[in-house]
């Protein structure tokens, strides 16, 4: 893994646990965090998609493949994270949709293959429940932004501890109980999708106890 990498994923691990552990109390701000975060991936999801192949040709004959990706990212994150300070109320289910629909669709990959019809289906449920929660979020107030920020959470920290942790000894044995029970439905990266679980569901449920003793709403 690039060293740039890794240091972008251990600075998502602490947003990330700042959004799980204190995001009912600072909402604005566990937005802008998970706003952020999601400016990344769907920068690196822009570049790959539509620069990546065409770097070194045309109008992008002088740009270095390295430097060029840093740039589209920083503006994707610059521009998401602006969205969620400025707008954040209305950035939430937003930011709960896409965030849902990325889960959702890998988890029906998990479940059902990388067929394109699995990542509809996962698509579109994530998508329903994500939009729902961040409304539930807005509107809800307590409850709502307890369990929306700790999944947000929860899902930054599983993604970035997953991809630090999976090909070390530590990651391993942490990952081998659901490794085991999965290994029937999923072989590629299997570890790593194991770390992601655990994590996820570790963290979403510390997440949801913790906040519900520090609100101060």
């Amino acid at each position: 893994m690039a060293e740039s990498v890794m240091v972008a994923m251990a600075f998502f691990l602490i947003g990330g646990l700042f959004v799980t552990f204190m995001g009912v109390n600072l909402y604005r701000y566990a937005v802008i965090i998970m706003g952020a975060v999601g400016g990344y991936f769907l920068g690196n999801l822009f570049y790959d998609a539509v620069l990546g192949d065409n770097v070194g040709e045309g109008i992008f004959h002088d740009m270095n493949s390295s430097a060029g990706q840093s740039f589209v990212i920083a503006i994707f994150v610059l521009v998401t994270g602006a969205l969620a300070f400025a707008l954040y109320q209305i950035m939430s289910p937003i930011i709960g949709g896409a965030g849902g629909g990325f889960m959702f669709a890998s988890l029906m990959v998990l479940l059902m293959g990388s067929g394109i019809s699995s990542q509809i289906t996962g698509w579109v449920i994530g998508l329903i429940i994500g939009v729902g929660l961040g409304i539930w979020a807005i509107y809800g107030h307590g409850w709502g932004m307890i369990i929306f920020t700790a999944l947000g959470g929860a899902r930054i920290l599983s993604y970035c501890g997953s991809l630090l942790l999976y090909e070390s000894d530590i990651g391993k044995s942490i990952a081998k109980p659901v490794a085991t029970m999965i290994s029937s439905i999923v072989t590629p990266e299997i570890t790593r999708s194991a770390l992601m679980i655990e994590i996820f569901l570790a963290a979403t449920i510390l997440g949801i106890i913790v906040q519900a003793f520090i609100r101060n709403d």
